[in-house]
């Protein structure tokens, strides 16, 4: 699995002209995709329809004149993965940018696989209001990226707080000096939404809700997604920490008419049955083997995808359809649990939010306790929830992306037990259930026989 950044976010495959506009770290995100995908070994055109600060980490080119940009373009490119692209060097040292019909012949000139284009200016400021002139996006956009800071939530609607007031007053549906809330947010997001359609109806949108970081309470999040639930040309939404290694924080994917968090499923069925000593999940209970009854209940619930981890070579590789269950063989399940959790993760959709880890030898854990899980998760959004019955904690458990990395550290044996002991109270979500299954598990004969005597 890739990290979570911005090419995966915002679903690139091949090749596309990405055109960035807005306010609140539009030149931030820019590098960080430039990078990702020059890291990928692509080559990268930077250009701007308006203007920017000019790059000091690749070759600048300037010209007037298109057919000479193209030349000088092609060369550099045949030695260096990037390149920016201007019409001139202003005197405060900014690039000037090109003109937007430019972009189209680039394209077809087949320079480069991505084109990135920062298509207005903000003054640095988290939000804006738009001129009649702006933005200027190419209609050979492939993908249209609009940017707002959250950290734009609370602050008045003034100079110098947010750039041109008046107009995003307007815009946003906002009073003078009235301070911004997630409403105005909103607002001002559909209208940005609606100007980028203009000038390049055939584009996909990916909105970005930037410096996702600043916000503590969660639940403004939730807000903000089920304000934007009437877009129908959008099918997810991106909220971002630009500056952090692993960027995007939370992916909203559309989902039966409804943005959602897509989390994963992973069945850990890679162990060894050491107790048991013979194959427990081959065992059978009533007309299923155990691992069938255990990916069956997960199959009934609400997930994204289900990933089933296996030794290699494994009795069960045609025992599920592929387009519902995708298999993964852990070359080295002999080292441990950890090691069938890291495989798993690897194999979890790059667009993934979260993932649940089950256990293959817990055959009757409901559908309702994944559900249930998947339901808290998706209100609180905290990075860790799990079920609670009689005040005891067991499995199956949802880890979100955040954990992703500590997850891919444990070593032998450890699962995520270790993880959740050493977050904070105020990081997980414990949740009540009245199935007691999610403290059993089949290690021994005798755990078998009672699991027969009792179905």
């Amino acid at each position: 699995m890739a990290a979570s950044g911005f090419v995966s976010g915002l679903g690139l495959e091949g090749s596309a002209v990405v055109a960035v506009y807005g306010a609140g770290g539009k030149s931030m995100i820019i590098a960080g995709l430039a990078q990702e995908l020059v890291a990928a070994q692509n080559k990268v055109i930077l250009t701007t329809t308006t203007k920017i600060y000019c790059p000091d980490d690749m070759p600048v080119i300037t010209c007037r004149n298109l057919h000479e940009a193209t030349v000088k373009t092609e060369k550099v490119l045949k030695s260096h993965p990037m390149v920016a692209l201007g019409t001139s060097v202003l005197p405060d040292g900014k690039l000037e940018g090109i003109d937007s019909d430019w972009v189209g012949q680039l394209k077809q000139s087949g320079l480069a696989p991505y084109i990135l284009v920062e298509a207005d200016g903000a003054a640095g400021l988290p939000v804006k209001g738009f001129a009649a002139h702006e933005p200027v996006i190419p209609a050979a956009a492939t993908v249209i990226v609009p940017v707002l800071g959250l950290d734009a939530l609370t602050l008045p609607l003034r100079q110098n707080a947010v750039h041109r007031p008046k107009l995003l007053a307007v815009q946003a549906q906002a009073a003078d000096n009235e301070p911004l809330n997630a409403g105005h947010l909103i607002n001002s997001l559909k209208h940005m939404i609606a100007l980028g359609q203009m000038q390049a109806p055939a584009a996909s949108i990916v909105p970005v809700l930037n410096k996702v970081e600043t916000v503590s309470d969660m639940s403004v999040i939730n807000v903000i997604v089920q304000g934007m639930q009437v877009l129908p040309n959008v099918d997810r939404l991106l909220f971002t920490s630009a500056q952090e290694k692993e960027p995007v924080r939370f992916i909203f994917h559309r989902s039966r008419h409804a943005f959602l968090p897509r989390v994963s499923c992973v069945i850990l069925a890679a162990g060894s049955s050491r107790r048991m000593g013979k194959d427990k999940l081959a065992l059978r209970i009533n007309n299923w083997t155990v691992l069938e009854h255990t990916v069956n209940n997960v199959l009934s619930a609400d997930m994204g995808e289900v990933i089933l981890v296996t030794q290699p070579d494994s009795w069960a590789a045609s025992l599920f359809p592929p387009e519902k269950v995708k298999l993964v063989f852990n070359q080295e399940y002999l080292k441990g649990q950890a090691s069938s959790l890291t495989a798993g993760l690897e194999a979890v959709s790059e667009t993934s939010q979260a993932v649940i880890f089950a256990l293959g030898d817990q055959p009757f854990v409901p559908p309702s306790v994944f559900s249930a899980l998947l339901e808290n998760y998706r209100c609180t959004l905290k990075p860790a929830v799990y079920p609670v019955f009689k005040k005891q904690r067991g499995n199956p458990v949802l880890f979100d992306r955040m954990l992703f990395p500590m997850l891919k550290k444990l070593l032998g044996d450890e699962g995520g037990r270790q993880i959740l002991m050493n977050l904070p109270e105020d990081r997980t979500c414990p949740v009540e259930v009245s199935s007691a299954e999610i403290l059993a598990d089949i290690d021994t004969e005798e755990d078998y026989k009672k699991y027969i005597n009792n179905s």
